[in-house]
């Protein structure tokens, strides 16, 4: 009996390591550069210069109703796809609800302040998003895409608040 449930332990630890290993890792493989830059709706370089909460707009009837969205403000300095303006508000899937409860999906992309970044956004433009499932990099990690994307070019108009969603 006893040599029952040790074996029963064992097999139960293993399918509860396996189980948080398929929990952590949630994304495919990245792609490529070029495949990544093609698919993507928006491609910039950049530099987180605030992170704010925003109230919720709620548009989608799946989506949360109420609470604050964390958002990430850049200054863009390149572009390689893209509306070609200056400032790019970026919303995270990180939501503060009423009563302090934070919530945000496992592959949210952590943006500091101060450091610069390659943004991958995919969606329609003012519902773009990022998420650790692009190629979004910080610049000092993204040597190989800098190097295939070249020169890119600079901002060519003010920005209007534009929204970019992170999902």
């Amino acid at each position: 009996m006893k040599r029952a449930l040790i074996l029963f332990a064992i097999a139960f630890s293993l399918v509860a390591v396996q189980t948080n290993q398929a929990i952590t890792f949630r994304c495919f493989a990245k792609q490529k550069v070029s495949d990544e830059r093609r698919t993507a709706s928006a491609v910039f370089l950049g530099e987180a210069v605030a992170r704010e909460y925003k109230e919720v707009q709620p548009t989608d009837p799946e989506g949360p109703v109420s609470g604050q969205v964390l958002t990430v403000r850049f200054r863009v300095e390149r572009w390689w796809k893209g509306s070609g303006i200056d400032e790019v508000i970026l919303y995270t899937t990180e939501i503060k609800r009423p009563g302090g409860l934070t919530e945000r999906m496992a592959e949210d992309f952590e943006f500091q302040v101060g450091k610069r970044y390659i943004v991958y956004a995919l969606g329609p433009e003012n519902h773009l998003h990022t998420s650790e499932c692009q190629r979004t990099a910080k610049v000092e990690q993204a040597g190989e895409d800098l190097k295939k994307l070249g020169a890119g070019r600079l901002p060519t108009s003010k920005s209007k608040r534009q929204s970019v969603i992170q999902d």
